[in-house]
């Protein structure tokens, strides 16, 4: 049976990625893990996958353990670097 904070959104915000043309794109961060969907188009990312965060500008970047790097942009993303740090259990940055 799933916890009722499982399913908790400590942030959500319309997104865009650079590197991938995305209609209708969210972002939405969750206790455990990231969750990005778009029309026809979903990826989640576990917060233990999670190396490093890094923002510059509008975008946010999240750099995965087998060393993939993820770009995302947002409304206010010193928000979301500081939120996942904090949920991956993170002091530094990229």
């Amino acid at each position: 049976m799933a916890r009722k904070t499982d399913n908790l959104v400590l942030l959500k915000s319309r997104a865009k990625f650079p590197d991938r043309r995305v209609f209708l794109g969210r972002a939405r961060l969750l206790p455990d893990r990231l969750l990005f969907t778009g029309l026809g188009w979903s990826r989640t990312i576990m917060m233990d996958d999670i190396h490093g965060v890094g923002w510059s500008g509008g975008v946010v970047t999240v750099e995965l353990q087998d060393g993939e790097i993820i770009d995302f942009e947002v409304k206010a993303p010193g928000s979301w670097k500081f939120a996942i740090q904090n949920q991956c259990g993170m002091n530094g940055s990229l």
